[in-house]
């Protein structure tokens, strides 16, 4: 793809009035999170930056967040996608959508997968099955990896601390006539904890009560936890919060 073209995208991104306007006809019951509130900005050099990437919906104008699972494949949000009409999805791999400097490439999006939970449940307050892959056109750039999976599932407790990053707005309260107040498009990072691992049996509630978490435009955003060693892991998907103001949880 044409740097014209980079540019064209980075300025659609600026353009989200909310960040991470939904697909239609995918609503929950629950209300949809797609950004990092109370986090700070990710540093271009840093690990955290090449395991993350941002999903673009070049028609919907829809923004929202997956992770690298393989050379080939990412992670996201059911929600973020819809099998068989992904021809105007757009990965960005760089870590500020509003700078042509820090967009690295962009990619086209072979195909998806939602989770068959999503179908039935998605409506519902529990066990929605907010969870895709993601076949991406071309393997992924030079410096950028895949995450690493946990296997350890004693990891995630409530209590534990909880990295999230994502591409969405900075305010739980954005101003829907202004494009510019929100932080949207900016790859950003919160630690947080669990409130509640047994939140259903596929999900765990995240703390956003103390000012930090994720909010619209983090959706399909990655949460890590660490083991013992330091060893930072993927463990979720950011699916949707409890609040529209983002100032509760996050499932």
């Amino acid at each position: 793809m044409s740097l014209k073209a980079f540019v064209l995208i980075a300025s659609a991104a600026l353009s989200l009035a909310a960040c991470g306007i939904q697909n239609s006809g995918n609503g929950n019951s629950s209300g949809r999170l797609d950004g990092i509130i109370g986090g700070q900005v990710v540093n271009p050099s840093d690990d955290m930056a090449h395991r993350v990437v941002a999903l673009y919906d070049v028609q919907a104008k829809a923004l929202c967040t997956a992770s690298i699972v393989s050379p080939t494949y990412l992670i996201t949000a059911a929600h973020c996608v819809t099998p068989g009409k992904t021809s105007n999805l757009r990965v960005i791999f760089g870590t500020d959508l509003t700078q042509k400097s820090t967009i690295v490439a962009v990619a086209a999006v072979l195909g998806a997968v939602q989770s068959p939970l999503w179908k039935t449940n998605q409506r519902k307050d529990t066990n929605t099955g907010d969870i895709a892959i993601v076949k991406l056109a071309a393997p992924i750039p030079q410096g950028f990896m895949p995450a690493k999976i946990l296997t350890e599932a004693p990891l995630v407790q409530t209590g534990a601390q909880v990295l999230l990053e994502g591409y969405g707005i900075t305010t739980g309260q954005p101003d829907p006539k202004s494009a510019n107040d929100n932080g949207a498009g900016v790859l950003r990072y919160v630690v947080t904890t669990i409130s509640n691992a047994a939140f259903s049996a596929s999900e765990v509630m995240i703390d956003d009560s103390q000012g930090k978490g994720a909010c619209h435009g983090d959706s399909g955003g990655p949460a890590y936890v660490k083991d013992t060693a330091g060893n930072v892991f993927l463990f979720g998907v950011t699916s949707r919060g409890t609040d529209v103001t983002c100032s509760k949880g996050v499932v």
